[in-house]
């Protein structure tokens, strides 16, 4: 880990918010569809708002999509290790 994130790690790591706010923020950071179905919901919300521009909301919904496949797909690249 670089100097930067240890930096941002330990000064989150220094507030306290309580015993129930942080067992709360864990158990929703540990629950992957909890992270899925947000963000689903907020694209879901975008390709079917009712405005004057569909098209571009459409292009807005289909570009997050795909440029999180290549993200993900890099990302395994990345973290591949070969010798």
């Amino acid at each position: 880990m670089n100097s930067f994130d240890s930096t941002i790690e330990t000064y989150l790591s220094s507030i306290h918010f309580g015993h129930f706010a942080t067992q709360s923020i864990q158990a929703i950071a540990d629950l992957y569809t909890f992270k899925r179905l947000v963000l689903i919901a907020v694209l879901w919300w975008i390709w079917f708002q009712q405005d004057g521009r569909p098209e571009w909301r459409r292009e807005i919904v289909l570009a997050t999509l795909l440029s999180g496949v290549v993200a993900l797909f890099v990302g395994r690249l990345l973290a591949c290790k070969h010798p």
